[in-house]
């Protein structure tokens, strides 16, 4: 895992800000349908696997991938309930590969956003939300109960990612809701 503040690291450019986020659903026909959200303190979080390009050594799974949600969702709560600096993290789920033109899955969480769909998640201890996390958890350990209770706090924060380069030295994190 590496984390990052607003940062984007890039082999051969070096480190590239990230400033911006435009969030634009999958049924947008003109630009004014996307979103353009400037998180003012954010943290990057990217998941990787030890296989080729971060994959995880096996075959994916819905489970695993519901693994990789619940670990993306724990950062971000972690994150939040110990820095109250922190207004957005996004975390890169590098193992799961997604279609082109998009480069991956992210879960991008905005404090107000998570506070008013789901009041009093931050204030709670991690282990009411999810159990389980004083433990390392296998896809197969999952129970029923725990994969609903993670689709439910992560729906509305997974996206499919792509970076533009502008400026020279900022990215632009462009963002499309997935439907699962």
């Amino acid at each position: 895992m590496v984390a990052s503040r607003n940062t984007l690291q890039d082999g051969n450019l070096g480190v590239l800000r990230v400033n911006y986020q435009i969030v634009q659903p999958a049924d947008a026909l003109k630009e004014n349908d996307a979103a353009i959200v400037r998180p003012q303190n954010a943290i990057q979080y990217s998941l990787c696997g030890t296989g080729t390009g971060c994959t995880i050594p096996g075959t994916a799974t819905q489970k695993r991938f519901t693994l990789l949600k619940r670990q993306g969702l724990e950062l971000a709560l972690r994150t939040f309930q110990n820095d109250s600096a922190v207004d957005n993290v996004s975390v890169f789920l590098r193992p799961a590969a997604a279609d082109a033109p998009w480069e991956g899955y992210a879960l991008v969480f905005d404090r107000t956003a998570l506070n008013r769909s789901e009041p009093g998640l931050l204030a709670r201890p991690l282990h009411e939300t999810m159990p389980g996390t004083k433990k390392t958890v296998t896809p197969t350990e999952l129970t029923a109960a725990e994969v609903k209770r993670i689709d439910t706090l992560t729906r509305s924060s997974l996206f499919r990612y792509r970076y533009e380069i502008i400026g020279g030295r900022d990215a632009l994190l462009q963002l499309q809701p997935t439907k699962s």
